[in-house]
């Protein structure tokens, strides 16, 4: 059994990479991001090659390619919940980006209290945190699909009802609520986006996280993919880079009101079926398809609206067909070249 002392040895936090351009020496903006995973680590690579001084915060040592990706920021492995550097780390940090993930949709079902935990025990340490070390932002990465519920109509505005149908959505919810809650409180500019289906070539395919980087290992390694129903469900997909652009360009931006919500998405709706079809066109192999009996818990569509996001940025997401080449580039392989004795592991 260790002591006390013991356990805080073992979480204090240790700085894995602190490389800093020169250009970041110029700029007096600091950020911090607290969660080093898919979208974290392509937030905090984005405000490092805009010269902004960029601390990121993981409770897990970063993979390899995540590591890499994360060069030229300080990346602290640390339990926030648990080690109490938090506010000393953030003291003058300029803007917090809480990109920190828990629990995936499904596995939230499964283990609900698991999913509140790992949610909000992370977010209400960072919030204190913040609040303490005068930190002039707060950002949170929130879900555009789960916390609606079924929407009263596509697109989704941000004003739209927020009623959550699942454990997942709840958790997301929350969370938004007690972000608000210290913006009203303290005074604190808060900013609450909420991301649609985000994709990447870095998501772990043994989790089955995301359709669309699930579907396109399935059809580079030559496996089926599983449609529920007749493939009829829209989404609104967006690839990772854009949702690390968009963080970007708010960073500095000025804001009007202490809380703001955008949504962050594509703003177009794909049926998985066309999701299918545009994964077959861009790596041109064809895809095994297993149809099963549709699931009663999906809803039919839900599509972000996204004006308020781009006339705040100005910035128009790619679209799916050049999404997937980006992640088909990063894997090495050709798109729209046959290769059938390739095969990319997950």
């Amino acid at each position: 059994m260790l002591t006390r002392r013991e356990r805080a040895d073992q979480l204090r936090p240790f700085v894995v990479a602190g490389v800093c351009s020169p250009s970041m020496a110029n700029n007096p903006a600091r950020a911090a991001v607290v969660g080093a995973g898919v979208l974290g680590s392509r937030i905090a690579a984005k405000l490092v090659s805009c010269g902004i001084d960029t601390t990121v915060v993981t409770r897990t040592p970063p993979a390899r390619r995540t590591e890499d990706l994360l060069r030229g920021a300080r990346l602290v492995v640390a339990d926030v919940t648990e080690a109490g550097f938090l506010p000393a780390l953030l003291h003058g940090v300029h803007t917090i980006v809480f990109a920190a993930g828990g629990l995936l949709p499904a596995e939230s079902e499964e283990r609900p209290l698991d999913a509140v935990g790992l949610e909000l025990a992370p977010l209400l340490k960072t919030l204190e945190a913040a609040h303490t070390g005068g930190c002039e932002k707060f950002v949170f990465i929130s879900s555009g699909g789960a916390g609606y519920g079924k929407p009263l109509s596509n697109p989704i505005p941000e004003t739209h009802p927020t009623n959550p149908i699942n454990v997942y959505g709840i958790a997301k919810l929350t969370a938004e609520r007690f972000v608000a809650m210290h913006a009203h409180l303290h005074g604190q500019t808060s900013l609450i986006l909420r991301c649609s289906n985000v994709y990447s070539e870095d998501q772990p395919v043994e989790r089955r996280q995301g359709a669309v980087t699930v579907f396109l290992r399935n059809v580079l390694n030559g496996e089926p993919i599983t449609l529920f129903g007749d493939g009829s469900v829209v989404r609104d997909y967006i690839y990772v880079e854009d949702v690390a652009e968009v963080v970007s360009l708010l960073f500095a931006s000025p804001q009007e009101d202490p809380l703001a919500v955008l949504n962050v998405g594509s703003g177009a709706g794909t049926s998985l079926k066309e999701l299918v079809q545009t994964i077959e066109q861009v790596s041109g192999r064809g895809a095994l398809i297993h149809y099963c009996e549709a699931r009663g818990f999906d809803i039919p569509e839900v599509v972000l609206d996204v004006s308020r996001c781009r006339a705040a940025t100005g910035f128009a997401p790619m679209g799916l067909d050049q999404g997937l080449e980006l992640m088909l580039s990063a894997l090495g392989v050709s798109p729209g070249i046959a290769r059938s004795a390739s095969r990319i592991d997950g």
